[in-house]
């Protein structure tokens, strides 16, 4: 009886196997792959809109060959070997001539960062009205919800006061209550 019965077992067991790989193999038999969207790798020709350069623009020749013959460099530092090294024009014109550098040393700088203000109006305005309550205090800046209603906590509230009473005259976009103004004096 023994032997029966494990040789029954055996055989419904490895009949199980045989069912669940099956139905394992008609599963994954209807997937397919789906293929890669070819579209980016087709060539795109440039979209020309000036009708100079769309008349005699050649889509058989290659760019350079196109920008030569519209009388136009198509690498422009194409001369220049090392940098810094700039070509002497054949006309002798010095550097000055050509670069138009200013006649004085100071240099007039037009950067973003220079235009920038060192803190926004809207942190200003927000600096202000904390300051016109709490003076230097960070602490209870830090746990007034009402007024610091960004949440800031007491150290970002100092660096952000710091920079406030650094501002120069120029920099202020708000006005200055007394006690702030004695703050920004102090300093």
């Amino acid at each position: 009886e023994f032997p029966i019965a494990l040789c029954l077992s055996e055989l419904y067991r490895n009949k199980m196997g045989k069912k669940k790989a099956l139905r394992n193999h008609r599963r994954r038999a209807g997937t397919k792959t789906k293929l890669k969207n070819g579209n980016f790798s087709k060539y795109k020709p440039p979209q020309i809109s000036n009708q100079a350069v769309k008349k005699t623009w050649n889509p058989n020749k290659s760019v350079q060959m196109n920008m030569s013959a519209l009388g136009l460099e198509a690498q422009v530092n194409g001369e220049v070997a090392q940098r810094g090294n700039v070509p002497v024009p054949a006309s002798g014109a010095s550097a000055v001539e050509l670069f138009d550098i200013p006649d004085s040393d100071v240099i007039p700088k037009k950067t973003k960062s220079l235009s920038m203000l060192p803190v926004s109006c809207e942190d200003q305005k927000y600096m202000v009205k904390l300051m016109e309550r709490y003076g230097d205090d960070w602490e209870k800046m830090a746990r007034d919800i009402k007024r610091n209603n960004m949440q800031h906590s007491s150290h970002k509230l100092k660096k952000m006061g710091s920079r406030f009473l650094l501002l120069s005259e120029a920099q202020l976009r708000v006005e200055l209550p007394e006690n702030v103004e004695q703050m920004m004096a102090s300093l």
